[in-house]
This record gives structure tokens, sequence and C-alpha cells, in this order.
């Protein structure tokens, strides 16, 4: 179930590196180059992969749900609904680490501007009584990065089964008036998401340069594994119950 969603992963890739090349050539032509162009490029174009890639990832996920190749597979359906998610992580693990060779390779090459820089940020940091814990900030980013991606896919399974499932039992002009429903309540809960994680992202500062303030920032990670599991509660009972496979 992986090798789709990692071969997705790899033309991302190999697009982000075609990206950087180009926007470091034409650094180079217009007389702006130096030893950090090339970390710079790539940290211009490294938030494209994880946005798209997830979406790309969703999408091969939810076809596994309504495929006889998969649905035919002699295992119980939870187990099945596992290992899509769990395949899909896997893949944003992969990227992620392909990120942070290409992120260390990029940084290596202009190590000498880039130590100015970051010695620079500490001895500012210092002046006001701040100072930055690598490690506790990368931690923290990972995990909560992980925690919203199966969100997000459980998410979109859990929108993606229930028209599915409204599907065999409405006609055509209820299937309609369900699916409204449905993206509207989807559209509050992610308005009402998006405005929490902002807050999880003030408390991730405070965090990442030595404060404190951490409880809060576990808690609406907590929060959201309860919601994860609650949807792919839900999920599972509609593959159990009312999601019939399309013909390959």
């Amino acid at each position: 179930m992986g090798q789709t969603k990692v071969r997705r992963i790899n033309w991302l890739i190999i697009l982000e590196l075609i990206a950087t090349v180009v926007t470091t050539l034409w650094t180079a032509i217009s007389g702006n180059f130096s030893s950090v162009s090339l970390f710079y490029a790539f940290c211009s174009w490294a938030i494209f992969p994880y946005l798209i890639g997830v979406i790309l990832v969703a999408i091969v996920a939810e076809k596994a749900y309504t495929s006889d190749t998969y649905r035919l597979i002699p295992i119980s359906n939870w187990k099945f609904y596992a290992m899509n998610l769990l395949s899909s992580l896997a893949a944003f693990i992969y990227l992620v680490l392909v990120q942070v060779v290409l992120y260390a390779l990029t940084a290596a090459i202009g190590w000498s501007s880039l130590s100015d820089s970051y010695e620079q940020m500490q001895l500012m940091m210092s002046q006001y009584g701040m100072s930055f814990n690598f490690w506790a900030a990368a931690g923290t980013i990972l995990g909560l990065s992980l925690v919203i991606n199966i969100l997000a896919w459980s998410t979109i399974s859990l929108v993606h089964l229930v028209m599915n499932s409204a599907s065999n039992f409405l006609p055509k002009a209820r299937q309609r008036v369900v699916n409204i429903i449905v993206y509207v309540i989807v559209i509050f809960l992610t308005l009402r998401i998006v405005t929490f994680l902002f807050g999880w992202l003030s408390n991730l500062m405070y965090t990442a340069f030595g404060s404190s303030n951490i409880d809060s920032l576990w808690l609406g990670i907590l929060v959201m594994v309860v919601a994860i599991v609650l949807e792919s509660a839900l999920n599972i009972v509609m593959i159990n119950k009312w999601v019939e496979t399309n013909p390959n």
C-alpha cells in the first residue's frame, strides 16, 4: 500500500530538486551567488512537497477504500484501515527524512556563513534573556506535524466515506443535499481547527525559546489524538457496513 504513495513522494522530491537548481542558477546569473545560495533556494521550495504530498497521499489512500484490489485482501477491515493510515504516515516520514538529508547537505555547503548567522541570533536572544532549545523545538514540531497529518487524513476519510455511504441509500438529488451539509460541517470544523492550531503555534514558539509553557501544547495534541481515534472508529464502521467498492 505504501509503494504508490512513496512513488508520488519521489516525484515531488525530484520536482523540488529541479526547482532548487533552477533558482540557484538564476541567483548565479543575477550575480548574487554565495555559499548559502543553494541552502536558501532549497528552503524557499521545501514547504511545497509537504503541502502537496499530504494531498497526493490522501488521494491514493482514499482510492484504496473503494478498490476491489485492496478490499478483497483477506484481512479485517480495521487492520486494512490501520495499514492504509500507517503506510500514509510512513510515506510522510520518508519525505521528512529525505528533506532532513537535503537540509544537512545544503547547509554544510554554506556552513561558514550559516554558523555566523546562528551565533548572531544566539547573541541577540541572550541580550533579551531568551534561549533556543533546537532539539526540543525540532522534536515538538515533528510530533505536532505527524499528529496534524494523521488528523487531516482521518478527517478526509470521514468526509469521503460519509458521502460514499450516503450514495448507497439516497437518490442523486438528496445526495447533493447531504454533500452540501457535509461540506458546510467540514468547513466549520476546519476553521475551528485552524484557529486552534494558531494558538498551538504560539505555544510552540514559547516552547522553542525555552519557555515552560508546554502543558497546553501537549494537551492540544492529546485532544487531536482523541479526535483521530473517534474519527477512525466511525470510518471503520462505515467500511464494515456501507462502503461499496468500484470495479477495477
